[in-house]
């Protein structure tokens, strides 16, 4: 038995959000979210609804204004909303940080509505050592 699932969907990878409008972005965030839906449902219908679910993004995602075309701070709070009923926590992914301040800064909109409800925000860091 598995203790969870851990999602690594990358929207962010795939050609159309390199080559799309902020538009284009915004949809793909929805479909993330469908999927997201999806999975949440199977794992019910399978038996597993307590297994719980988490997934990386990046901490990009909710900047307004950003690469996302948020129609406003309540379209980016509820769609941040709808992914927290169905996942238990993310990973916020900051790999382009090299500070404390950095990170606290560019995780703060998720370790505050996210972090604060019933889910977990772990951030995660890629440490630069060595030459």
């Amino acid at each position: 038995m598995f203790d969870a699932l851990h999602l690594d969907l990358e929207p962010q990878s795939l050609d159309v959000w390199a080559s799309g409008t902020a538009t284009d972005k915004r949809a793909l965030l929805d479909n993330l979210l469908d999927a997201y839906v999806d999975i949440r449902a199977a794992l019910d219908a399978g038996g597993y609804p307590a297994l719980p679910i988490y997934a990386d993004i990046p901490f990009t995602w909710d900047k307004i204004p950003g690469s996302i075309d948020w129609a406003s701070t309540a379209d980016r709070d509820a769609w941040f909303n709808d992914i927290s009923a169905v996942l238990d926590g993310l990973t916020i992914m900051t790999f382009s940080k090299d500070s404390f301040p950095e990170l606290e800064t560019a995780t703060e909109y998720e370790r505050g509505p996210f972090g604060t409800g019933p889910g977990t925000v772990h951030v995660a860091i890629q440490p630069k050592v060595g030459s």
